[in-house]
């Protein structure tokens, strides 16, 4: 399902060739640390992440998590891990993420994990 939202994401121009690519390189990184099985596996993570790129190349705002929300990622036993992880997705990248897209994408890292 991940692969035919990516490709519906490219053809309908709502990402753009590198976020596709970035996506795909994300999924084989996750399946080569063992986070990740199956594709499906990481599907709201990767929508968010590639619509999450394409709202940075395009310079959009995001407003900051809830920090109640924020710190319970802090004290999440796969936090250390997941910031990890983000650290190797973040090398991939085209673009650079914000600040205030971070926690996201740390919550969907740790969801993966906890899933494992």
């Amino acid at each position: 399902m991940i692969q035919e939202k990516l490709v519906v994401l490219r053809d309908s121009n709502t990402i753009d060739e590198s976020v596709y690519g970035y996506a795909q390189a994300t999924i084989s990184l996750l399946k080569n640390n063992n986070i990740i099985k199956e594709d499906d596996e990481a599907d709201g993570f990767i929508t968010h992440l590639a619509m999450a790129t394409e709202r940075q190349r395009k310079g959009e705002a995001v407003d900051p998590m809830d920090s109640l929300v924020a710190e319970q990622i802090e004290l999440d036993p796969n936090a250390k891990q997941a910031k990890q992880q983000w650290a190797e997705i973040a090398e991939l990248s085209p673009i650079s993420f914000h600040e205030n897209e971070l926690n996201f994408l740390y919550l969907h890292i740790i969801t993966l994990l906890s899933n494992r």
